[in-house]
């Protein structure tokens, strides 16, 4: 009695071409092909650079002009931010407490843009947190132009002074 051997693995797409060279065809599911969905090349955002901030700062392009922005926030010290001390001692995260500070400060912030002239500095501690955010890209400009008025600063110092801004921003209400 004689052992059978199992057919060695090909790969559907090597069938296909080699059922093609053959002159046979594999069975397919039909089904799979016409499910495949093609996107709309309209319908999909395109990020690309805006001009010196590479990597940090893009520009989606959509109905809303928008640009995500790296922030990296330092954690204040105990007793610098009311609100801060307030949210972890109802025991919530750091993380938890920054990012929805961050998110309220952007939304204060986008409804009144006068509140750049009230930001408040902290002494951080050496901790951060790190996040990405789509931002309106005038109020980033406008953020900008008030932390990095001669254009220096990079990209990651740029996101940390604009971060810590937000922060204060949502202790302010």
């Amino acid at each position: 009695m004689a052992l059978l051997k199992p057919k060695p693995y090909v790969h559907p797409n090597k069938r296909k071409r080699q059922d093609a060279e053959a002159g046979t065809q594999t069975p397919t599911s039909d089904d799979s092909e016409e499910k495949a969905i093609k996107r709309n090349e309209e319908d999909c955002p395109k990020a690309r650079p805006i001009g010196n901030l590479k990597t940090a700062v893009t520009q989606v392009v959509s109905k809303e002009e928008k640009m995500t922005i790296r922030l990296q926030v330092r954690l204040p010290q105990k007793g610098q931010l009311p609100l801060y001390d307030e949210m972890i001692a109802s025991k919530l995260s750091h993380k938890q407490v920054v990012l929805g500070m961050l998110t309220k400060g952007l939304r204060s912030i986008a409804n009144d843009a006068t509140l750049l002239n009230q930001i408040k500095t902290y002494e951080p501690q050496l901790e951060f947190i790190e996040t990405r955010r789509a931002v309106d890209a005038q109020l980033v400009m406008e953020m900008k132009g008030k932390f990095d008025q001669f254009d220096i600063l990079s990209e990651r110092a740029l996101g940390q002074k604009i971060g810590e801004a937000l922060l204060t921003l949502a202790d302010v209400e």
